[in-house]
């Protein structure tokens, strides 16, 4: 319980272009689900996930990995046009030559061609917060942190509105947010009927 409340107070959101979120659920919703894992991490993607299926039946998974070809990609951004929202959950990256820390060049392009589309469409990192520089132009971007179980049951919480969205980031991540920056969201009125 309380590394559950300790997950759900650390939700970060640090962009919400197009206010998309706290989102509404509606089941009718055609919803693409992109889960970028080490192929050795089976949790990745697997609370999440089933609490976006809970509220979206119609939901389509796929998982990348750094071995994952670029026809891949393509055959994910051609489904990604006809849905209505595609949430991308970011779950390991990769240290570079340099030492930097990324994610492969085709999920780089498929981000920044999604950005491109229209679709509306969330980026969740569950570990490296800087992973927004490779993309910067995404719509909303919600900083999970860790992707344990209860990290990605707070993920899903917070993309709804069920818990106050209250993180700030700890760190500067040159050159778009500082130290301090989150976007302050409160839960969503569960009364509506929409």
């Amino acid at each position: 319980a309380v590394a559950q409340e300790v997950a759900d107070r650390s939700m970060t959101l640090l962009r919400n272009d197009r206010r998309l979120l706290p989102l509404l659920g509606t089941r009718s919703a055609r919803v693409l689900s992109v889960t970028f894992r080490r192929p050795s991490d089976l949790l990745a993607g697997r609370y999440l996930n089933g609490g976006l299926r809970a509220r979206y039946p119609r939901l389509v998974t796929a998982e990348v990995d750094v071995d994952t070809p670029v026809e891949v990609y393509e055959a994910l951004m051609r489904r990604a046009r006809s849905s209505n929202l595609v949430v991308v959950s970011l779950h390991a990256a990769v240290v570079t030559a340099s030492g930097s820390v990324a994610v492969p060049d085709e999920m780089v392009d498929f981000l920044n061609e999604l950005s491109g589309s229209g679709t509306p469409h969330i980026v969740i990192s569950f570990g490296n917060p800087y992973l927004i520089s490779e993309f910067p132009d995404i719509q909303a971007y919600l900083l999970a942190w860790h992707g344990t179980e209860v990290s990605q049951r707070a993920a899903v919480k917070a993309l709804f509105g069920e818990i106050p969205i209250q993180g700030r980031s700890p760190t500067r991540i040159p050159p778009f947010f500082q130290i301090g920056d989150g976007i302050q969201l409160p839960p969503r009125d569960t009364g509506r009927d929409f």
